[in-house]
């Protein structure tokens, strides 16, 4: 893990072991004495990147903002976001949701409007 993750190695793998179980973040996070959103992060990873690669860094890319387009419009359309981002090879199925709120919020007017013509 990160050094500046607000959980120890030995509670990440705790806690992975208890995903592999079925248990949820939150009981996950009662059970270990966790902070709660350290363990939504950990566990929307550990959703996307499966139990082996979720402890090991990722590697971050560059995605063309054609593709985050057209996935910010899928998840808008509904499709999960923890399989938009698995597609993607994403660390975190949180930028899925991240790309749909620039989409919504600002694609009429700042950041891709050039995009959108097409």
């Amino acid at each position: 893990m990160r050094k500046d993750c607000l959980i120890t190695d030995e509670q990440a793998k705790a806690a992975i072991e208890l995903f592999d179980k079925g248990h949820g973040y939150a009981a996950t996070a009662t059970k270990l004495d966790v902070h709660k959103p350290t363990l939504k992060l950990l566990h929307d990873r550990w959703l996307v990147r499966g139990t082996i690669s979720v402890m090991e860094p990722h590697q971050p890319r560059r995605i063309p903002a054609e593709t985050k387009i057209a996935t910010a419009k899928r998840y808008l359309d509904g499709e999960h976001k923890v399989v938009l981002a698995q597609e993607l090879g994403l660390a975190s199925s949180r930028t899925v949701v991240d790309w749909a709120k620039k989409y919504r919020d600002e694609c009429d007017s700042l950041k891709w409007p050039h995009l959108e013509q097409k």
